[in-house]
């Protein structure tokens, strides 16, 4: 191998070193804002990014667990049991819950089949913004100035390819602009 080459492998393992260096830099700085929980000798996590909390049910203001369980009797009445969300066999849930303190919450909502509702405080209420098993409508999230900072951080987005958030329009789809 001569000068060249030695001068080529070089300057790749300095670039494999620094991108080893950012990836290892950002986790750490992600893992900072992971905030571990325990309830009961259960450990849910509560899991933190920039103001956006994804945690469980339980876990939310009274106000929102309320408008989570107006939700779900609304969709499937026989999800609730007692003021509470409960599974097809009428067992105790604690469903996932993405969480903004400005006024924003999505809770994964059906004990017969999986959808995600989501929630916006208005006038000191929690309004339901939309139902959906794919994308919510863009009239809705306009209407309520959902933030895309938030949309990015749900979880059907967040396992999404790519990078853009599709909203549902009466003649299709569109990228969410927020």
């Amino acid at each position: 191998m001569g000068a060249l080459g030695v001068v080529a492998v070089i300057i790749v393992l300095a670039v494999v070193g620094f991108t080893g260096w950012f990836v290892y830099k950002s986790q750490n700085e992600t893992n900072s804002t992971i905030d571990k929980t325990t309830d009961s000798g259960s450990a849910p996590q509560t899991v933190k990014t920039k103001g956006v909390t994804t945690t469980v049910y339980s876990k939310v203001p009274v106000d929102l667990q309320k408008a989570i369980v107006a939700a779900i009797s609304v969709d499937q009445a026989s999800c609730v049991k007692d003021g509470k969300p409960v599974d097809a066999d009428g067992k105790a849930l604690d469903p996932a819950v993405t969480y903004d303190a400005s006024g924003f919450a999505e809770a994964g909502i059906g004990c017969d089949g999986p959808h995600a509702t989501m929630f916006a405080k208005a006038d000191g209420k929690w309004e339901t913004v939309g139902s959906t098993q794919f994308a919510y409508k863009c009239a809705d999230l306009e209407k309520y100035k959902v933030p895309l900072s938030f949309m990015k951080e749900l979880p059907v987005n967040k396992a999404s390819v790519s990078q853009d958030i599709e909203c549902v329009t009466d003649t299709g789809s569109e990228v969410y602009k927020g």
